[in-house]
């Protein structure tokens, strides 16, 4: 305690709390530094902010989880060891009483566990138990909903100081700022692909109506076109497009064929497929036909001398 009438101690606590608010300011800056540098960057984030709370905070390990659904996946750690990654990864936290985490999660609010060897609702491997003994798991909120949950341990039973709860709670708000950054960031992105794609479809599909418009009673360039339009939107390296006639199936147009390929059509200029061949599924179904991998086909594991020739 405090000697009031000592004046070296008193300067000397003053001195004490004047340095801690410092190192807390000084880390504060640093994560802020952080998020306007690493914006859409939120692991980075993440482990800053943790790496900060543990130090500032004399703790032996922090941990930051993340609602998925349910559960809430870890998704950033400092000072853990390979047994505390794996049982996490293992048994993500949910609402319940057996952790701090779970604690947070079913309450909203932050939650302190003195010395968890005395709690007889704490359900983690003793093996891990034994290394904490303090816990303190502060909520992050977004509408009232707990999103994720940063939590602090210690080797040593005790309370944690109101000072630093708030620090961690002023990281814990933080995170959520960055969590909300990379998911409009991610909307953004999201929209502007699909945009883009909505564009190249819009441009194809005109180029090909420019070609019928000036080539009426020609298929050649429009088939050209038709063909090269949709192996550029799928980003396929080649295409064909065949026609199909009296049972069989006349390539009348290529793109970017490679020339092995492009022979094996000149040397068989009408396919005539089985059922068991891709484009006898076609003919049978007349549904699009989708193949992931020609090699895991039946046609090409049966033998199917065109296919093997083709793969």
């Amino acid at each position: 305690m405090t000697d009031a009438n000592d004046p070296q101690q008193v300067i000397a606590d003053l001195q004490c709390r004047l340095d801690e608010a410092i190192a807390q300011q000084a880390a504060t800056a640093d994560v802020l530094k952080v998020i306007s540098r690493s914006t859409f960057d939120l692991q980075s984030v993440l482990e800053t902010l943790i790496t900060s709370a543990v130090k500032l905070c004399g703790a032996n390990r922090g941990s930051i989880f993340l609602r998925e659904g349910d559960v809430f996946p870890l998704r950033a750690a400092s000072s853990t060891t390979p047994e505390f990654l794996q049982y996490w990864a293992a048994n993500p936290p949910k609402t319940g009483r057996g952790s701090a985490t779970s604690r947070v999660i079913a309450s909203g609010k932050v939650e302190v566990i003195t010395d968890v060897l005395a709690d007889p609702e704490m359900q983690m491997p003793a093996s891990s138990l034994n290394r904490i003994r303090g816990t303190l798991g502060v909520p992050m909120l977004r509408d009232n909903q707990v999103e994720g949950v940063l939590v602090l341990t210690r080797p040593e039973p005790g309370p944690f100081p109101q000072s630093q709860i708030d620090l961690v709670q002023t990281f814990a708000d933080q995170a959520m700022i960055a969590i909300e950054n990379a998911r409009l960031f991610d909307e953004v992105q999201a929209k502007t692909a699909d945009l883009h794609e909505s564009l190249r479809h819009q441009t194809a599909t005109s180029e090909v109506l420019q070609v019928i418009s000036r080539s009426p009673g020609e298929l050649d360039p429009v088939f050209q076109t038709i063909l090269s339009s949709a192996s550029r939107i799928c980003d396929a390296q080649f295409g064909l497009l065949l026609l199909y006639e009296a049972g069989g199936f006349r390539c009348a147009s290529m793109f970017n064929l490679p020339s092995a390929f492009a022979a094996t059509f000149l040397r068989n200029p009408i396919i005539c497929p089985p059922p068991i061949d891709p484009l006898g599924r076609l003919i049978a179904t007349q549904q699009l036909v989708h193949v992931i991998d020609v090699k895991q086909e039946p046609a090409y594991l049966t033998g199917f001398p065109p296919i093997v020739e083709l793969a």
